[in-house]
Parts: structure tokens; C-alpha cells; sequence
């Protein structure tokens, strides 16, 4: 997977401290300045193109996130900070990945609580683009539902 630069990054956004979870406990960065976040998506996206991410050939395939097409509040890379665990049911066919990422993050205001998004330039340009400024560190599946690849 397509390790990140944790001394130096690409964004142009003021760094945060910390940030809320979905029920309001305060996160703070680790001591390097990162954020752990979670993101779902679909299990065939982590080994194919993904519509909202041109460019892309999966998560697993390119090594890393890559920002999506306008959504929300803007081109990024969109994460829960905790685990959402909830969003899990058998043979939905999802998944949630673990991300490590730079502190450049900003509130997402609508949606659940705890959202929050790694914006890229916001130009068409980084529509797929890789996002250097934050890794994938796991990927999490529910068994019963897993993909025939994981439970090899």
C-alpha cells in the first residue's frame, strides 16, 4: 500500500487538534500529527474502478485513496472518526477501511455527526487523483460476506 508522508503534505487548510466522534468524544492527533479514520465503501471498489474516482482501479489495485468526484462539501477523501460498526450487515457488500490521515481535516456539515473530509484542490483536475496525505491501514469485512479473495 502507498505509504504517506508524515512530515510533510500537500494541503493548504489549517491543521486541527482534534476532532469529535459521532457521540462527541474528543480525538486528538497521534504523535505524529495523524488522525485514524474509517471509511466505508463497497467491497468491489477495493479491486475496481470506483465511478466516483475516475481514474481509479480500486483501492487495493492502486495502492492507496484517491479523492473522489464532488460530494458534500467538496472533492476528498470523506471518513468517519470511529468505527462505524453499525453500518455493517450480512451481504450488504461492504466494507470499512482504516485510514491514516494528515490532521488537514474539516467538519463535514451535513450528514451524521463525525464526518469529516480531506479536501483536495477542489479542481477538476483532482477529480481520482491520488490523495497522498493519508494510507490505508486495514480493511475490515464481515465474514459471512467477505469477498472470495479475503477468506482464501
Amino acid at each position: 500500500m502507498r505509504r504517506i508522508n508524515i512530515t510533510k503534505s500537500s494541503h493548504l487548510l489549517t491543521e486541527t487538534d482534534y476532532i469529535e466522534d459521532y457521540y462527541g468524544k474528543i480525538i486528538r492527533r497521534d504523535e505524529n500529527g495523524m488522525f485514524t479514520m474509517y471509511t466505508c465503501i463497497n467491497q468491489e471498489y477495493l479491486v475496481q474502478h470506483c465511478p466516483s474516482a475516475r481514474r481509479s482501479n480500486g483501492i487495493l489495485v492502486d495502492g492507496g485513496m484517491r479523492y473522489g468526484s464532488w460530494h458534500g462539501d467538496g472533492v476528498g477523501v470523506y471518513a468517519h472518526a470511529r468505527k462505524p460498526w453499525e453500518y455493517f450487515k450480512v451481504n450488504d457488500g461492504w466494507a470499512f477501511v482504516e485510514l491514516r490521515m494528515h490532521g488537514y481535516l474539516k467538519r463535514v456539515k451535513s450528514g451524521s455527526r463525525g464526518r469529516y473530509v480531506l479536501k483536495s484542490d477542489q479542481t477538476v483536475d483532482s477529480y481520482g487523483a491520488e490523495c497522498p496525505d493519508c494510507e490505508v491501514t486495514s480493511v475490515y469485512f464481515m465474514y459471512k460476506s467477505a469477498p472470495p479473495f479475503v477468506t482464501i
